[in-house]
C-alpha cells in the first residue's frame, strides 16, 4: 500500500533516506587501478559487515507481500530477522531463518570467429573483448584473457586467401577472479 510522504512516519521518513542513500553510494564498479578481484575483495569485506534493515507494513493478510534480495554474493551465508506487532503494540517472538546463496558461478569463455577472403583481419582482441563486453551487458574488466588467433588458407583453383581471427577470452564471475 502506497502512502503519501505526509502520511509517513518520522522512522518511515528516515528509512526512505537511508534507502536512497544506499543507492545513491552504490558503486558500480573498481575504482581507478583496481583489479576486480581486489574490488570484489573489498565489496565482499564490506557486505558482510553489514546489516539491513526495512519494515513492511500489512494491513490485509489475504495479501502478504513478499521481500525479495537482490545484490548478494554468492556462496555466502545470510540470517534474516523478523517480527510482527499488531494495531495493540503486541509483538510476536523474534523469529530468525538463516539462507545460504547459491554457489560460486563458474567462469565462462568465449569465442567470436571472423573469416574474410583476400583481406587480413587487423582487429585487435582487447576490441572485440570490448564489443563482448558491452553486448553481455558486464564490465570489460572482469573479460580477462583476451586472445586472437590469425590463420589463413588459399584456394588453388582462384587463387583466393582466406584469412580467418579467432577471438577469445574469459568472463570472470567470482569473487576470486583475477
Amino acid at each position: 500500500m502506497n502512502i503519501s510522504d505526509e502520511e509517513k512516519t518520522e522512522d518511515q521518513i528516515a528509512n526512505d533516506e537511508n534507502v536512497s542513500g544506499d543507492y545513491a553510494d552504490r558503486e558500480e564498479g573498481p575504482a581507478e587501478n583496481e583489479t576486480w578481484a581486489a574490488y570484489n575483495q573489498r565489496l565482499y569485506v564490506e557486505h558482510s559487515q553489514t546489516t539491513f534493515y526495512g519494515s513492511v507494513n500489512i494491513y490485509d493478510t489475504s495479501a502478504v507481500p513478499s521481500t525479495s534480495f537482490n545484490q548478494l554474493f554468492s556462496g555466502t551465508e545470510y540470517q534474516i530477522c523478523g517480527y510482527l506487532e499488531d494495531v495493540f503494540g503486541n509483538d510476536s517472538p523474534v523469529r530468525a531463518e538463516s539462507f545460504s546463496s547459491a554457489a560460486d558461478d563458474v567462469n565462462f569463455g568465449w569465442s567470436v570467429t571472423s573469416s574474410q577472403d583476400n583481406l587480413q583481419i587487423t582487429t585487435d582482441a582487447q576490441t572485440i573483448c570490448d564489443i563482448v563486453s558491452y553486448g553481455c551487458g558486464i564490465n570489460p574488466l572482469r573479460n580477462v584473457d583476451c586472445k586472437k588467433t590469425d590463420t589463413s588458407s588459399t584456394a588453388r583453383r582462384l587463387q583466393t586467401t582466406t584469412y580467418t581471427s579467432v577471438y577469445s577470452g574469459v568472463v570472470g564471475m567470482s569473487k576470486q577472479d583475477s
